[in-house]
């Protein structure tokens, strides 16, 4: 699994999570001295986090650098407990059809999930057909060395900070 893109993406980004969102979050809240909803200053600094935990990965694997993702991501968050808890229930109603209750059950259960899920991939994919959502970039060393030294920036200050 270690050598799996996803895999990767997904732990620099809780590792991104862990590391910086608080700083980040706060960083934004007092550059905006209060101008700045609270939800939506920590909203930001979890996306941007993220970003740049995974940013030098992301170019190394898809040459892309997404601009548009913080906005998209204050879409999709708030759909993601919801997507989540109807996926649970759709596990188990599918579990209970296995057991034979009738599969009208499970069709019935799984509606919301597939509803939850289907918002997100349209606010995804809209998004991502905005002019300027994206910035092809060429995996080129240098553009890779300007990523990796800001996401070793933004882990020394965070780490500074934390200390």
């Amino acid at each position: 699994m270690a050598s799996d893109a996803g895999f990767q993406l997904s732990t620099l980004a809780t590792a991104g999570l862990i590391a910086w969102a608080t700083p980040l979050t706060a960083w934004l809240d007092s550059r905006s001295r209060g101008r700045l909803p609270g939800w939506l200053a920590e909203s930001l600094g979890v996306s941007l986090a993220a970003q740049a935990a995974t940013l030098p990965l992301v170019l190394v694997a898809f040459g892309r650098l997404s601009i548009i993702a913080p906005v998209i991501n204050l879409l999709v968050v708030p759909l993601v407990v919801p997507a989540m808890a109807a996926g649970i229930a759709a596990l188990i109603a599918s579990i209970l059809v296995v057991a034979g209750a009738p599969m009208f059950l499970a069709t019935v259960v799984a509606a919301p999930a597939w509803v939850a899920l289907r918002l997100m991939i349209a606010i995804v994919s809209t998004g991502a057909r905005l002019p300027f959502a994206a910035v092809t970039l060429e995996p080129v060393p240098s553009v890779i060395a300007a990523a990796a030294s800001m996401t070793l920036g933004i882990a020394v200050l965070a780490w500074l900070r934390w200390h």
